[in-house]
């Protein structure tokens, strides 16, 4: 019966265990969901085709509306975001006339720009675009036409956050802070009472570790886990560098 106990609660803080190194190796601090920085912003264009297709509807989230260019290469159409933003995603939804080479820049003045995603393959359409970049102001660039007309999106949407990280959402996280103890051919649970009967293992947490441990032994051993509280055992294969564990 002891045995059994044993099989079943380290069978359960392994799982956490290996849960807990999952999180920690993939759980980096999340963004929390994406906001739309970019609608209804002030805007800004090098041209217009005419009075008909302001730069303003670009960011008015109307599908129907359209800002278009003057028939030539490097026009821009640039977004006030009104502070300094991270930027994590844009997304350009072109109308027909879309540009096959465009660059997306930021900045802080509006005079000095940093590209944060530059193509000469652009396939029109929507594009939804993941980018990293912070600045007050962002523009695309079009740099080279698909077409003999301008550039024209019917919108320009800027995603993203405040620098630094924005609002945070924080992983939870399962980590045991034990040392190493030493290593044995042993495994309690999927060997149990068979001593050498598997893989070399290296043990962290309680000391006295072995094919044969059971619940109580666990309760009486000194741990090198900290806090101290924490009486588990923790056990991983043996890595191997040029046949030495490490």
């Amino acid at each position: 019966m002891k045995g059994s106990v044993l099989r079943i609660c380290t069978l359960l803080v392994t799982l956490l265990a290996l849960f807990g190194a999952y999180l920690v190796s993939t759980g980096q601090p999340a963004q929390a969901a994406e906001t739309l920085l970019s609608q209804g912003r002030p805007t800004l264009a090098s041209s217009v085709e005419s009075a008909a297709f302001p730069a303003a509807a670009a960011v008015d989230g109307d599908n129907g509306t359209r800002w278009a260019s003057s028939f030539a290469d490097n026009q821009w159409l640039r977004i006030d975001l009104g502070s300094p933003q991270a930027i994590n995603r844009v997304l350009l939804r072109w109308e027909a006339a879309y540009a096959r080479g465009f660059q997306l820049q930021t900045s802080n003045d509006g005079n000095q720009w940093t590209s944060i995603y530059s193509t000469t393959t652009g396939t029109g359409g929507e594009q939804s675009l993941v980018v990293n970049g912070n600045g007050r102001y962002v523009r695309v660039l079009a740099t080279q036409r698909a077409t003999q007309w301008g550039a024209s999106l019917f919108e320009f949407q800027v995603f993203g956050g405040t620098p630094g990280g924005g609002p945070i959402v924080r992983v939870a996280e399962f980590l045991a802070d034990c040392a190493f103890t030493h290593g044995l051919p042993d495994d309690p649970i999927v060997f149990p009472n068979m001593p050498g009967a598997s893989h070399m293992h290296s043990f962290f947490g309680a000391t006295v570790t072995n094919a044969n441990t059971v619940v109580q032994d666990l309760v009486n051993s000194p741990t090198t886990c900290d806090p101290a509280e924490d009486k588990s055992s923790y056990w991983v294969p043996t890595f191997y560098v040029n046949n030495q564990s490490v």
